[in-house]
């Protein structure tokens, strides 16, 4: 943040480093963390957006040896980043990494579908870890907890490439019975053990290091990790601030915005004119309605179920994302992409769909798969063929009859929503008559 002592129009520039979380997924770009902050503090604070994201994809096209990421590169480069801010007169704020860690399981991959050299895989089948597994969860599901414990502490000690997994089970054992310190110092290590994933969080080495710098440096720290601690039951960071494993949701973006801005306002002197009172007062500011609330949710839910691919035990992970689509619908009913997301998450609940090459390669070209997006983008031909698969695989009656009618108040042939795409009445028609088909029997 540059001081606006030398300006006088009394105005600060706000420049905010960072990925996802920093362009406020999944609200963004209707509602980014800047703008959470820009609002608390005066009106003349301009936003400057650096997000690394983008920096670092074009980056390395130009410099292949920046494609290497490892603790050492992230270090060296939060350090450049922090040097070159205070060489230009800039104040930097810096913050811990939160991350969901209760209530997000850890990566688990068989190796059947991956490479078997991979030192982070589990070298089982899927049918073996599997086994594994139903057998700990069958104990937790009658409420045998410490049994459960036992279990898995052996099973980690028989297959240690699974050990993350089984330590996170271990880890809800403990919470469920009320042991809360000992669940969080599992899940804190779960996460330091780095195993394989589909998405990364940030370990408690790489949260020392951010803390580390801030004192080395003498700048200001936003200990993240330790705000979220003090607002989440029993102090473990769970579902009640996180929208999937790493973004946090509207009630954890105010608590970052909040402790930025009263940063902001300790450092430079500077008052906090007001703060948000709830996620329904964020939400009524950037007249971001209903609508766009249910699109968040199906941006969220759409992350979940991509991570879930490969799995060994995709069930958690869809879980999750299917109470987001039924969040969404709730919020708007006639959300055709809510609709269109619930219905593959049921069938990959009870199918080979997230495991099976040729189905994930195909959810992959045909739009499936992509991140940070709430709402599909078909050409007419896609839409035809994603419908048809669809029904193919005969999801829940009451979905299949629901994505349909969604998808023709999406085209606009029916009251409702103005049509996206430029499909044709008669094309649309055939495919909701052979859908329809399908729901009826």
């Amino acid at each position: 943040m540059r001081s606006p002592h030398n300006d006088k129009s009394g105005s600060f520039s706000l420049y905010i480093v960072g990925e996802s979380t920093a362009a406020g997924e999944p609200y963004a770009p209707g509602i980014t963390l800047a703008a959470l902050v820009r609002n608390l503090l005066r009106e003349k604070i301009f936003c400057r957006s650096m997000l690394l994201a983008d920096l670092s994809f074009y980056a390395e096209k130009r410099f292949p040896r920046l494609r290497i990421r490892t603790r050492y590169t992230y270090k060296y480069h939060l350090r450049r980043i922090v040097e070159m801010s205070l060489k230009s007169g800039l104040v930097p704020i810096i913050a811990t990494v939160v991350a969901n860690m209760s209530d997000i399981d850890p990566g688990l991959f068989p190796g059947e579908d991956v490479s078997r050299s991979n030192p982070h895989m589990p070298g089982m089948t899927r049918a073996e870890i599997v086994a594994v597994l139903e057998k700990g969860l069958a104990m937790e599901d009658s409420g045998r907890a410490g049994e459960a414990i036992l279990y898995y502490s052996a099973q980690a000690g028989a297959h240690p490439k699974m050990r993350s997994y089984l330590e996170y089970r271990i880890g809800k054992c403990y919470q469920a019975s009320g042991r809360y310190k000992e669940a969080g110092r599992i899940y804190q290590q779960v996460l330091d053990l780095s195993a394989f994933d589909n998405f990364p969080r940030a370990t408690g080495r790489q949260n020392n290091f951010i803390r580390t710098l801030a004192k080395q440096y003498s700048i200001p720290l936003v200990d993240a990790v330790k705000i979220f601690e003090q607002h989440s039951p029993h102090g473990l960071l769970g579902n009640e601030l996180f929208s999937d494993g790493c973004h946090p949701n509207i009630t954890g973006y105010l608590l970052l915005a909040n402790a930025y801005a009263g940063k902001i306002a300790e450092v430079f002197n500077e008052p906090v004119r007001k703060q948000w009172a709830d996620p329904e007062d964020v939400f009524r500011f950037f007249s971001y309605g209903k609508d766009r609330q249910a699109n968040a949710l199906v941006t969220s839910g759409r992350y979940l179920f991509n991570i879930a691919a490969w799995h060994a035990w995709p069930a958690e992970r869809l879980k999750m994302a299917r109470a987001h689509f039924r969040g969404a619908i709730e919020l708007d009913p006639d959300n055709f992409s809510a609709w269109m997301a619930l219905g593959w998450t049921e069938i990959a609940m009870h199918s080979t769909l997230l495991s099976d090459k040729e189905s994930l390669y195909w959810l992959l070209e045909h739009g499936l798969g992509a991140y940070h997006c709430g709402q599909y983008g078909f050409t007419p031909g896609q839409l035809e063929e994603v419908l048809g698969k669809l029904a193919s695989y005969g999801p829940p009656e009451s979905i299949a009859a629901e994505i349909p009618r969604s998808a023709a108040l999406k085209q606009g042939l029916s009251p409702g929503k103005s049509g996206e795409y430029s499909l044709t009445r008669g094309q649309l028609l055939r495919i909701l008559r052979k859908l329809y088909a399908v729901a009826g029997g």
